[in-house]
């Protein structure tokens, strides 16, 4: 009968009315998508839009939940129950472990009311009777009571009359509620199940309180016209079934609902064939069958609309998730060649640094080398300057000049070569001289500009060049080297010559020829 289907409509209204104690945005939002009447095309484009925010990465628990509880709700749009429940059992579970009560609310309802609405009373009821555990627990008495008038509804059919009891629960907790959807809600129910219990009176009773809560403007009104005027026609009151038909038929053609037009007109049809009206039996029968022909066809091409939206949406998401791992391959690739191109320019930077110090390296080398190159034609100006013996002994012999010493000092190192023995000193040089040690180094101080370990190691650098450039040496270690220039040690020796040219031993010989 048309009043059970409208039951369930009323239900789902309230049921959602009662829930928005919590009014945060995504509560509302979820009511709003709720009770809006989307045409299909934008249940689509919500639906790819939920589904694509579910699969992404940095989802919270309660945004996978929410978005489970949504596409559950518009897959109950689209009349797709099973995938509806599975999405809307997902939801249940993510807000169980979040200890969400008022969203397990959604979810229970929505669940309970695919399952009452394919006539699977007993799962409905399981579920509206969990709504009813969680709103106790909470002391929520506004979802204690519409959640009574879903359970009224979910009473399974071998049981009906127990229904009114959870009517009577319904109003008792939700006494001062005037909302006119409960009320009209409660009496619709109490006399679909005192009709089905052939009670015609106390059915027509409750059909007439529920209409006199609304007027001809309201949606439901035909409805609960056509359900009193079904009833009357059980009473064999057929003028009151007539009256109330007509009252139907005469509301605002903006008001009208298909399905009770045609069941509207199978009502009158029935009436004057108890009547014995024939033309007017023929009259509404036809009206009854070209609206009921009507109906079939809108249902399928419905059903037809609603199954290529769902094969569209999710060869669309199939088409996204595609996109999406092309994408990420993409990025891969782009990260990927970042990373090279980082390690080519790192190895650029390197290589520059590396050059850059090679350069140095090679300018000090030269630097030194003119250095070298000055410091002997000053030795042999200076020779040319200093007195001959004959000469020196026209002089006092006692005068000991600066020049004369350092130059005495000079003709040690480079015809004796004593800095290539590694004991020798200051204090032996400046017995050999037979001068005064501090007066020694400060000549070689004044003339050098630095220190005798300074001028003895550079002698000693100087020799340990000539050798690693000489091939007749190729066959030698490099420690050989070093002791043979007057080094004590490999590690004094590479420590002074990497000081003196700005390179170690090894690379000056692989870089002789450059």
């Amino acid at each position: 009968m048309r009043y059970t289907i409208i039951i369930i409509s009323l239900i789902l209204i309230s049921a959602f009315n009662c829930n928005a104690k919590n009014n945060n945005q995504r509560e509302s939002q979820y009511q709003i998508i709720s009770k809006k009447n989307y045409p299909i095309s934008k249940i689509n484009k919500l639906l790819i839009a939920y589904k694509d925010s579910l699969t992404m990465p940095d989802n919270k628990d309660e945004d996978i939940a929410f978005y489970n509880l949504v596409i559950s709700k518009l897959y109950y749009f689209l009349g797709a129950y099973n995938k509806s429940i599975d999405y809307g059992k997902a939801a249940l579970n993510n807000y169980t472990l979040q200890n969400d009560t008022a969203f397990m609310m959604y979810a229970l309802i929505n669940i309970g009311a695919i399952y009452g609405e394919n006539n699977e009373k007993n799962i409905a009821f399981d579920y509206f009777s969990q709504i009813e555990r969680l709103a106790k627990a909470s002391n929520d008495s506004d979802a204690l009571s519409y959640n009574y008038i879903n359970m009224g509804n979910a009473v399974p059919d071998t049981n009906r009359l127990s229904a009114i009891e959870y009517y009577d629960k319904a109003e008792k907790f939700n006494r001062n509620n005037r909302n006119t959807i409960f009320y009209l809600t409660i009496f619709n129910g109490r006399a679909g199940v005192y009709y089905r219990e052939k009670k015609y009176k106390k059915a027509v009773k409750f059909f007439l309180k529920a209409l006199n809560l609304i007027d001809s403007t309201h949606f439901f009104y035909g409805i609960i016209c056509s359900n009193v005027a079904e009833s009357y026609k059980q009473l064999n009151n057929i003028d009151s079934s007539l009256y109330y038909a007509y009252k139907a038929l005469n509301i605002n053609p903006k008001f009208h609902n298909v399905n009770n037009m045609a069941n509207t007109f199978y009502i009158i049809a029935q009436d004057y064939l108890i009547k014995h009206k024939y033309d007017s039996v023929k009259t509404y029968l036809n009206l009854f069958k070209n609206y009921n022909d009507s109906i079939i066809l809108n249902k399928k091409i419905e059903y037809i609309s609603k199954l290529k939206v769902i094969n569209e949406t999710d060869k669309l998401i199939e088409k996204n998730k595609m996109q999406k791992i092309e994408l990420n391959k993409y990025n891969s690739k782009i990260k990927y060649l970042i990373v090279i191109i980082f390690i080519i320019l790192l190895a650029l930077i390197v290589v520059a640094i590396f050059y850059k110090k090679t350069q140095m390296s090679y300018k000090k080398i030269v630097k030194e080398s003119v250095q070298s190159v000055k410091m002997e034609e000053e030795l042999n100006k200076l020779k040319q300057e200093l007195p001959t013996d004959k000469e020196s002994k026209k002089t006092n012999s006692n005068i000991e000049n600066s020049d004369k010493i350092f130059y005495e000092i000079i003709k040690l190192m480079e015809e004796d070569k004593l800095y290539t023995d590694h004991t020798f000193t200051l204090n032996k040089l400046s017995d050999i001289l037979g001068v005064n040690r501090t007066y020694v180094s400060n000549v070689i101080n004044i003339k050098t500009n630095g220190s005798f370990i300074k001028l003895v190691n550079s002698y000693r650098v100087k020799e340990a060049k000539k050798m690693l450039v000489d091939d007749k040496n190729k066959n030698l270690t490099l420690e050989a080297i070093g002791k043979a220039s007057g080094f004590k040690s490999t590690s004094s020796f590479y420590r002074v010559f990497k000081t003196e040219t700005g390179v170690t031993p090894l690379f000056y010989v692989k870089n002789k020829n450059i």
